[in-house]
């Protein structure tokens, strides 16, 4: 019913709210479900092992793959010992209260004009993002929730995730998407060709060179490339 109501022009909101849905203001991802993540993906060997996440609270964008993580909890305080300026917003049947600091690795964009991680290291790409939460426990001391910022309610962080999204291994962008100028179809097999193009090691690379600029100093460089021949593919019929 959603794909018909954006597919007749409705907006995503309007398409929702058509099905009944109703949404409320929220801050962010609760830092309880940002840590539980974290510790499923990383630690349970059926998980899967990586996710994304936009690190910024600002309004751009920022899909960043997560590399690592490490998370330091403080003491459990009770409820009643502490002068908890959030307590309004605590989760139903909170009693214990713990600061907590959390560092996550993150892999970064490659530097321009290349734009490509071959040839290097991977670890010259990991950045660290630290973030302060207040986690929240039930009387059997069991996670139930959080908000980000220390105790004292001054949230310094810049850099809790908006929200965080993974795929399924063999999973592959789907081929309908109801804002594209070409009519909502995603053409995915030419997506692949050129991929697989791009990485073909009998293919002669070519090389062309652009202005690249490092502290306002802009400077010749050389940029590989490949000519590829998609043989006119087909545009996708999936809508799955």
């Amino acid at each position: 019913e959603l794909s018909e109501a954006l597919q007749s022009g409705a907006s995503l909101d309007q398409g929702y709210a058509k099905l009944g849905f109703q949404f409320l203001a929220c801050r962010d991802t609760n830092p309880a479900t940002f840590v539980t993540t974290l510790v499923k993906f990383f630690e349970d060997p059926k998980s899967p092992k990586g996710f994304i996440v936009d690190r910024s609270v600002y309004g751009e964008v920022w899909n960043q793959p997560v590399y690592g993580y490490k998370i330091e909890v403080g003491e459990l305080l009770s409820v009643d010992e502490t002068d908890d300026v959030l307590s309004e917003f605590r989760a139903e049947g909170t009693r214990y209260l713990a600061e907590a600091n959390i560092a996550v690795k993150f892999i970064a964009e490659p530097h321009a004009p290349h734009q490509s991680y071959q040839g290097v290291a991977i670890q010259d790409y990991i950045k660290r993002s630290n973030m302060k939460a207040t986690l929240e426990f039930d009387s059997n001391r069991v996670l139930i929730g959080g908000e980000w910022g220390p105790l004292n309610g001054v949230n310094y962080n810049s850099n809790q995730p908006d929200f965080m999204y993974f795929f399924e291994a063999g999973s592959h962008p789907s081929t309908y998407y109801p804002y594209l100028k070409t009519g909502g179809k995603f053409d995915v097999k030419s997506l692949q060709k050129i991929h697989a193009c791009s990485i073909d090691p009998e293919l002669q690379a070519k090389q062309i060179e652009l202005l690249d600029h490092d502290n306002y100093i802009y400077q010749p460089r050389k940029v590989s490339y490949v000519e590829c021949d998609l043989d006119q593919a087909p545009m996708a019929t999936d809508e799955q």
